[in-house]
């Protein structure tokens, strides 16, 4: 695989198998998967560290100051760079202090801390970090690989659309890349058995894109979950077959944004189309004003057609189960997930949302819209014939882009984080932290729920009539967006022990006065220290 990506295909892959029959995703802030056939086995590897690969340019995985990292950055490093391995005797400069104890320590390294006094050496360590370290320890520590076998029909099905789509209908996309080279990135590289290695289509321009990004999720997200089963393998043959036939009717012709002229189209399009909505809020804005001055008297709020005995109801007899036969859950995750610590609910903003804990490994998904709650209004309030649906579909939109209908996402919370999560779940389920003290004015709907279920298999399901709800789906939304490198600090652990003080009857007041007793969870540098 030659281009500037392939540090990220070597990442997943350290043994750097050839890019045939192969995908690489490389989303904008989320994690990177690739996956390539090797025979009848679908080999894949998942990125699930603490940041999305693409982001190791600006975050470091590992806390340097940490005694036992440093000797694991040299330890992996000299693994991986046999050649290369003396060059880190000097690793222990980045930390503050060396103890004794280090092994390290007897080497000469005030040699190597007058050099970083000056900036040029510190800049040459950085970079060092960037290209060489970072990745190994990113490939050792934070990917999931695995191997699935596939049925050979399934197999013979994923080769031929690659032959017949992939292989004509993917170019190298240097000119669009080009001018959006400072947007957010968003790639799907694909490759048959020969010829370039090429995005696939841009956006706009036919259904083979995202057609074949939805194959590609289906089939990571499957390989994950160890959930490739016949109804998942008739899905893979049924997509492969659309893919082929939106490649036949593109035709052999390249794309068009493989030309100068249709970027520079493209720029024109994007501007334009950005005035003329900043032009349009401009103009909502101003309608508002003058209604707002013309308007007398408030006019009464219609209730919500949500707020209905018989709609409450029926959304209660459909939704309100337990985990292991809740038809939200099981479309969030078909597989992988029984007995484990998990919370499904509606988080405001987010829509049906749920996370599992499997050790110091946090599973998460989201769906937004054409979920089963929607197929329960559609036939409530049109008729419309209920239909199960499958949980790997994507939405594609008007114009030919795309979305995962439930976007999944896997990454490491480390052992203490996720041990503070869990007996926060249990408690709640249990019934230990939800005594009806933690009411608060957040607002709940009569469709409001949240199920938890602890690490014991205790499970407690809330709706709008429990007093704690409200609280409850504020910690989960809290626990549901845990990052370690974007919302984990102080402040995001204040806020988890503020609510969970809120539960037991207390004040968020009396909360954070006990945080600093529990703020060991976190060190300084946003919880690196805690990771291993």
């Amino acid at each position: 695989m030659e281009s500037q990506n392939s540090r990220y295909w070597t990442t997943l892959f350290p043994d750097n198998p050839p890019f045939a029959y192969a995908c690489l995703y490389l989303p904008s802030f989320d994690r990177e998967f690739g996956f390539y056939l090797d025979g009848n086995e679908l080999c894949w590897a998942r990125a699930i560290g603490p940041c999305s690969m693409q982001m190791l340019s600006q975050f470091p995985v590992a806390d340097f100051r940490s005694p036992g990292m440093k000797q694991a950055a040299v330890l992996l490093t000299c693994l991986h760079f046999p050649v290369l391995g003396n060059l880190l005797e000097g690793w222990d400069c980045v930390a503050d202090t060396v103890t004794e104890e280090d092994p390290f320590a007897g080497r000469k390294r005030n040699m190597v801390l007058n050099f970083l006094q000056f900036r040029e050496y510190r800049e040459l360590s950085a970079a060092w970090v960037e290209a060489v370290v970072n990745p190994v320890l990113y490939s050792r520590l934070f990917v999931k690989r695995g191997r699935t076998a596939l049925n050979p029909a399934v197999a013979a099905e994923l080769r031929k659309t690659w032959d017949e789509a992939v292989t004509r209908r993917t170019f190298p996309m240097d000119l669009y890349r080009q001018y959006v080279t400072g947007c957010d990135g968003n790639y799907c590289y694909f490759r048959g058995e020969s010829g370039a290695m090429a995005e696939d289509l841009c956006r706009g321009e036919g259904r083979m894109r995202p057609a074949m990004r939805f194959l590609a999720w289906g089939l990571a997200d499957m390989a994950m979950m160890d959930d490739l089963t016949p109804a998942g393998e008739q899905w893979v043959m049924k997509q492969c077959a659309a893919v082929r036939k939106y490649a036949a009717e593109a035709g052999d012709e390249p794309p068009p944004m493989v030309s100068s002229e249709w970027v520079e189209g493209f720029s024109k399009r994007v501007w334009k189309r950005m005035e003329q909505e900043e032009a349009a809020r401009e103009r909502e804005k101003s309608m508002r004003g003058e209604f707002a001055a013309a308007e007398e008297e408030p006019e009464e709020k219609a209730p919500s057609p949500y707020s209905g005995e018989k709609y409450v109801r029926g959304f209660r007899e459909r939704f309100l189960k337990p985990l292991g036969t809740n038809p939200l859950w099981k479309d969030l995750f078909p597989a992988g997930t029984e007995g484990k610590p998990a919370v499904c609910c509606l988080l405001p903003g987010r829509g049906i949302c749920g996370f599992y804990l499997d050790g110091p490994l946090m599973g998460r998904a989201e769906s937004q819209s054409h979920h089963p709650w929607e197929v329960y209004d559609s036939w409530f309030f049109h008729r419309v014939p209920e239909r199960v649906l499958f949980p790997y579909e994507g939405i594609p939109d008007a114009e030919g882009d795309c979305e995962a209908r439930v976007k999944r996402e896997w990454l490491i919370v480390g052992r203490e984080i996720g041990g503070m999560m869990e007996g926060l779940l249990t408690g709640i389920a249990r019934g230990e932290l939800v005594s009806g003290k933690g009411r608060t004015a957040h607002h709940v709907d009569d469709t409001g729920f949240c199920i938890v279920r602890g690490a014991d298999g205790t499970e407690m399901i809330m709706s709008a009539a429990d007093a704690d709800l409200g609280t409850v789906v504020e910690l989960m939304d809290l626990l549901y967006t845990m990052d370690l490198l974007f919302t984990c600090d102080e402040d995001y652990l204040k806020g988890i022990v503020e609510k969970r003080a809120v539960l037991q009857g207390r004040t968020p007041e009396e909360g954070a006065r006990e945080y600093r007793r529990e703020s060991g969870l976190w060190s300084s540098r946003g919880g690196r220290a805690w990771w291993f």
